[in-house]
């Protein structure tokens, strides 16, 4: 006997004339056709997704990446797979790749209040304060009175202002008068909440330039170019700290780091060609110290 679903379904004609059991057997096997009609990626998909989540919850960022990829592979549609990966780049300090993904999540559903808030929150961390703003306010256009992007609003008005008051402390360092307790209570304020603020890092490299504290200033420019490779200033920055180190060889490194970037770049062309000229003074001291050595040989031999 022919198993009841691989029967034919019945013409739309005599549907009224079905018994309640058969009406039933129908729902049935509709509902299996369409079970089975579902495609398998996505059930991989939520696969892929939760072995994500369960690689990131062990701090193994890296295989989460991988996993929310596979997930994206599978079906690129879905805002949420974006925001994962990117929570996961941005756990390891790749800023540019996490925010491509948040502009993805959005670009998929401009709704999506998750994407501009954790989008909000890396412009936030790196101090695009600007960009920032306009993700929490779309987040608030969306969800009126929403509290996490009312304190993340306020939030930015006090690193703000802190990195105001830094300018202010950074400028009076370059003409001689550091306050360097005010300044440090300054960082340490914008880096609680912000604490990749380039911005900041910016300000305090210069001020340990100021103060000739050329190691520190290479460590407070270094975090700069590991986040953001093509930062001109900071490359220019580390560059003269290396100068003034007499490492001439890293100092002309990252001067032509800079270049490479923006060869109009005025800031490293200057210091570059100081160095280049500096080099060349070194030489012909170098050349006239050994000529010297030599003819006062010649003269004891005599």
């Amino acid at each position: 006997m022919e198993h009841a679903l691989l029967q034919p379904l019945p013409a739309a004609s005599s549907l009224t004339a079905l018994t309640t059991y058969q009406l039933q057997l129908l729902c049935y096997t509709v509902g299996a056709l369409l079970w089975f009609s579902v495609p398998a990626a996505m059930a991989s998909a939520t696969a892929m997704l939760q072995a994500g989540d369960a690689a990131y919850g062990n701090g193994d960022y890296s295989s989460a990446i991988r996993y929310y990829t596979s997930a994206l592979d599978l079906d690129s549609s879905i805002p949420l797979f974006y925001t994962k990966r990117a929570a996961a780049y941005m756990s390891l300090k790749k800023y540019a790749q996490a925010l491509k993904d948040l502009d993805r999540a959005v670009e998929q559903d401009d709704s999506f209040t998750q994407g501009y808030l954790h989008r909000g929150k890396l412009h936030r961390q790196v101090c695009s304060l600007d960009d920032a703003r306009s993700d929490f306010e779309a987040v608030m256009r969306i969800k009126p009175n929403h509290s996490q992007a009312t304190k993340e609003l306020q939030s930015l008005s006090e690193i703000q202002a802190a990195v105001t008051e830094l300018e202010q402390i950074t400028t009076s360092a370059a003409a001689g008068a550091v306050n360097a307790v005010a300044a440090q209570a300054l960082l340490d304020k914008v880096y609680k909440t912000a604490p990749d603020c380039i911005p900041a890092q910016l300000l305090e490299a210069k001020l340990m330039m100021a103060q000739k504290k050329y190691e520190e200033a290479i460590a407070a420019t270094g975090r700069i170019v590991k986040s953001s490779p093509g930062h001109l200033e900071a490359l220019t920055l580390r560059g003269l700290a290396y100068m003034y180190l007499a490492d001439h060889d890293m100092a002309k490194r990252h001067f032509g780091e800079a270049l490479k970037f923006d060869p109009d770049y005025k800031d490293s062309r200057k210091a570059f060609n100081k160095l280049k000229d500096l080099d060349r003074k070194r030489q012909r001291a170098n050349r006239w110290v050994w000529q010297l050595g030599s003819v006062g040989d010649k003269y004891q031999d005599s």
